[in-house]
This record gives structure tokens, C-alpha cells and sequence, in this order.
């Protein structure tokens, strides 16, 4: 993920441009993001990272002490009922990030966690004090949305999350359920972009569409038939596949974090030579309860008919 301008408060802090990277372990159990920042100078790299860790993450963060990196900021939060922590490293500007979060293990999971982070971090800083960062005034807007989808995907109300934008097929992997099942169906479906919009509907709920573009309604539907399969072994036991009257040729299912009350639901379907997954993060309380789900698929559906 590249992110040339974040969301206004980061800009407002001093955010000028970042570089990200997610993760899997090889077990699953352990996610995360690796990144770097640029901060427009060295005077606002501790207050944007304060600004991010200390209000833009959530709302009810832990300090945590990291073994060995005495300079880093880390809190400790918990995200979908998940222990999760991030932490941040400057470097001058130059912001070494990480975010490590327990997958469906809920509590107890706060030393595997940390460990990573550390190592994380442990590993970033030298990389981080020898690059060079670009000269604001050099900094280029980039286009990541070549296939201009923007137009043609539904944006639900509320304020825009940092996930929203364009995801071209050079660097969408970082955001597949399982991108090395994944890459080889993006490649012969002829995939060229994913553009994401994500809204917040209030504090920690999500309400979102993904758009897939294909070459043709082929490439879309091989593709769909394909990656639900992949979607059901990632989530696992997590998952409970529910059926949405009314939607044909369309695969809804629910993912209900250890937590037990927080509970994310998706509908996948191909739209011609779109794909197209709608999904509603923390907006019902039942698994079976779709009710956020419909005005979201009928918005889609207007402007990408099937």
C-alpha cells in the first residue's frame, strides 16, 4: 500500500507520504503492517506519531515498553476483540511503522504479539537510518487509480478511512485474503485494479465496497468461483456462510471475532467484469441479521449492474 496523502488529520500533523506492507504469519494467527513515514520535517515527526497512536488509532490505548528501543512510542489496544499493538520509531523524518494484531486468538496473546513487534521494529531501525528521504516539494501525487473505478463504486455515508482508494495489480496482493492462492486467479482473470471505498458509520464501525476489475465477465466469474474457497479456509471456523434472499450467484457470510460481539460481514459477487464485495464491519449484532448488508448491494448494483 502506498498512501501519498493521508487522512486530513495526518496531513494536518505533518504527514507527508508512507510506504506500507501486510502481513500474514505462517500459521495465521499473527497479522500486521510494516511501514515507513515521512513526516514534513524532523520538528513534526514525535507530534504526528503522537497524534496517530494517541487518537487515530482508537479510542482507549495502553503505553507498552519495547525491550531494546527505548525511542519507540508503542500502545497496546484491542481491534475486533483482538490484542493488537503498534509502534512507532523516528528517524529525523523518516518514521519507522508497525502494527501486529492476534487473528481469532482473542486474550492472552499480548507476549506473541509484542515479541513480533519488537523484532519488527528490531529490524526496520538501521534500514530506516540510511534512507533517504524525498524532498517534500519532490513528492508526486500518485495515481492509484489508473482504471478510474472511483466512479463506478458506491461510497457509503460517513467520513473516508485511510484504506480508500485504488489498489492496481502491482501492489493489491498486500491486501488478499491469501495472496499467493490468490495471485495466480488475478493473473489469468486478467485483473488490473481493485478500488476500495470504506466509511466510517460511527467509532469502529466500517461500512464498504470493494471493486475488482477483470478483462472480461469471464475473468470476473472464474475468479469468484475461485477465491470463495480461499475466503472460507482463511477464515476458518470463524465463518458462517448466510444466505440473503434474493441475491443469486452471490456468496454472504459472517466472521464473528473471539470476542463474540463484534462481528464483520461480507457479500462477494461478480458484476459482469467487476467483482464486487460489500461488507459491513461492527454494524450488527447477529451473524444472521444482514439488514446493513442490502442498501449497500442495491447502491453497488446501480452502478455496476450484473
Amino acid at each position: 500500500m502506498v498512501f501519498d496523502a493521508g487522512p486530513s488529520a495526518f496531513v494536518d500533523a505533518g504527514y507527508d507520504g508512507g510506504w506500507f506492507n501486510c502481513f500474514h504469519t505462517a500459521s495465521n494467527r499473527l497479522s500486521g503492517i510494516i511501514g515507513l513515514m515521512e513526516a514534513h520535517d524532523d520538528a513534526r515527526a514525535l507530534p504526528l506519531i503522537t497524534r496517530i497512536a494517541f487518537t487515530e488509532l482508537a479510542t482507549d490505548v495502553t503505553p507498552v515498553t519495547l525491550h531494546g528501543l527505548p525511542d519507540a512510542t508503542v500502545v497496546r489496544f484491542v481491534s475486533g476483540g483482538e490484542e493488537t499493538v503498534a509502534g512507532f520509531v523516528p528517524h529525523g523524518r523518516v518514521i519507522s511503522y508497525g502494527w501486529v494484531g492476534a487473528n481469532h486468538v482473542g486474550a492472552g496473546q499480548l507476549g506473541a504479539v509484542v515479541a513480533l513487534l519488537t523484532g519488527i521494529l528490531t529490524a526496520q531501525k538501521p534500514r530506516s537510518a540510511t534512507f533517504e528521504p524525498t524532498a517534500p516539494s519532490e513528492i508526486g501525487m500518485l495515481d492509484d487509480d489508473p482504471d478510474q473505478l472511483a466512479a463506478k463504486t458506491y461510497h457509503p455515508p460517513g467520513p473516508s478511512t485511510a484504506y480508500q482508494g485504488g489498489y492496481p495489480a502491482s501492489y493489491y496482493p498486500a491486501m488478499a485474503w491469501d495472496p499467493v492462492a490468490e495471485t495466480p486467479l488475478l493473473t489469468s482473470g486478467g485483473f488490473t485494479e481493485m478500488y476500495r471505498t470504506e466509511t466510517e458509520a460511527s467509532r469502529g464501525a466500517l461500512r464498504g465496497v470493494s471493486l475488482y476489475r477483470f478483462r472480461d465477465a469471464g475473468g470476473a466469474a472464474a475468479y469468484y468461483r475461485g477465491v470463495v474457497p480461499i475466503i472460507r479456509r482463511v477464515e476458518g471456523s470463524h465463518l458462517t456462510i448466510v444466505s440473503l434472499p434474493g441475491a443469486k450467484n452471490t456468496t454472504c457470510y459472517a466472521v464473528t471475532f473471539s470476542a463474540g460481539n463484534v462481528i464483520n460481514q461480507e457479500c462477494i459477487f461478480p458484476a459482469g467484469r467487476y467483482v464486487v464485495v460489500a461488507d459491513a464491519f461492527g454494524l450488527e449484532r447477529s451473524a444472521s441479521d444482514f439488514t446493513a448488508m442490502h442498501p449497500i448491494i442495491a447502491a453497488q448494483l446501480s452502478k455496476t449492474p450484473r
